[in-house]
């Protein structure tokens, strides 16, 4: 070919592809199920699902109840390794400390009571469509099927290793690394004394917005938390995890946590007294959409940004993060009139931890003051 002839053909291809991409992304992708692609395409979608009508942006069908996935189940790793001496805590990294061997069985035992979860959600998922339609669904429905995000710390992927031990290979229906559900950046490496030092000057500060030498503020970690959820909304919105797949995130716990304010959408207050859940211990959001009209019937159509206000704590989530209230739960509460003038920036009493054993809280003190602790509420 000559090159006069190349330069043309390029120039015909380039102009094409924009057109391709768009008509990939937007129609081929809810059937092939395909990851996200960021490009301005994506984006050019993106904005279409945000602030275009439901049946232009999804088809004629819409987003129906049952579209959505049955449970959000929010998991913080099982218990971390502890590191022996000072030159492991300044070699070792953040991302790669492992679990114990008490965090595997944790996290084993958390896949059981995922395994329940899933088995409940198809149960509910069949009860509907027999109501709907008349009839028993297929036994061939995916909802029992989970998808599942985790954090590429070594933790966390080990973590959800040991929780699909527990699950039928069926039931897990893929699975995808996050980076925006990663730890908090506490400033890579600390000479001894200096993490001490931070947490010092945080309590001065404040613990939503200090940030850490090198590092990231809960704020920060907010801000990722935001990009994150538009993109799994998204993914919802295209039907992604229809048919009743349950979705689950295996992060750590302060992330968990700002997923949660981000999700329900919490003051700074209202976060900054929440405390952490127990290691391996599954925080589930419920799919309940009381606003609908006649919201057990699963062709019920939901506007795209109505997603997150179909979704309520469970009850033992409830019970698992203290200082979660039921109002907080739901994102439902008083008047909003009312929560605005019974709002007190920056006066909440934080609940005091709960009291550990000696020879625990004597571990945790010295771990902190040679620059790598434990989590503890930020």
């Amino acid at each position: 070919m000559q090159r006069g002839s190349l330069v043309a053909a390029t120039a015909a291809a380039r102009a094409v592809l924009p057109t391709l991409i768009s008509q990939s992304w937007c129609i081929q992708w809810p059937a092939q199920q395909q990851h996200r692609a960021y490009s301005s395409q994506s984006r050019q979608c993106e904005q279409q699902t945000v602030t275009g009508s439901v049946q232009a942006s999804l088809g004629e069908d819409g987003l129906s109840v049952t579209d959505l996935p049955p449970y959000i189940i929010l998991l913080r790793h099982g218990e971390s390794a502890g590191l022996e001496n000072l030159q492991e805590l300044l070699q070792i990294p953040n991302h790669r400390v492992p679990l114990s061997a008490q965090g595997v069985q944790q996290s084993f035992a958390a896949g059981q009571q995922v395994h329940q979860l899933l088995h409940d959600a198809h149960d509910h998922h069949q009860q509907q469509q027999q109501q709907h339609n008349g009839h028993d669904a297929s036994s061939s429905s995916r909802s029992s099927k989970v998808f599942m995000y985790t954090s590429p710390f070594l933790r966390c992927i080990q973590t959800a290793q040991h929780v699909v031990r527990a699950l039928k290979d069926e039931q897990l229906v893929g699975f995808q690394e996050e980076v925006q559900l990663r730890e908090q950046d506490w400033g890579n490496f600390q000479a001894p004394g200096q993490q001490t030092r931070n947490y010092e000057e945080r309590l001065k500060y404040g613990r939503f917005f200090f940030r850490f030498p090198e590092g990231e503020s809960a704020a920060d970690v907010y801000d990722r938390m935001t990009m994150f959820q538009d993109h799994f909304v998204r993914d919802i919105a295209y039907k992604r995890f229809a048919g009743g797949t349950s979705v689950m995130m295996v992060t750590h716990g302060l992330a968990l946590r700002l997923f949660l304010m981000r999700w329900l959408h919490w003051t700074v207050d209202e976060f900054l007294q929440v405390h952490n859940p127990p290691t391996a211990a599954p925080v589930v959001l419920v799919r309940e959409c009381p606003q609908l009209p006649n919201p057990g019937n699963p062709g019920i159509c939901v506007p795209a940004e109505a997603i997150k206000a179909c979704y309520r704590l469970s009850h033992n989530s409830l019970a698992v993060l203290r200082g979660v209230t039921e109002g907080m739960g739901s994102g439902k509460g008083i008047s909003s009139k009312q929560q605005l003038l019974d709002w007190r920036p920056y006066q909440v009493q934080v609940p005091p931890p709960p009291k550990m054993d000696p020879a625990v809280e004597a571990k945790v003190h010295e771990l902190m003051n040679i620059g790598y602790g434990v989590e503890t509420p930020a």
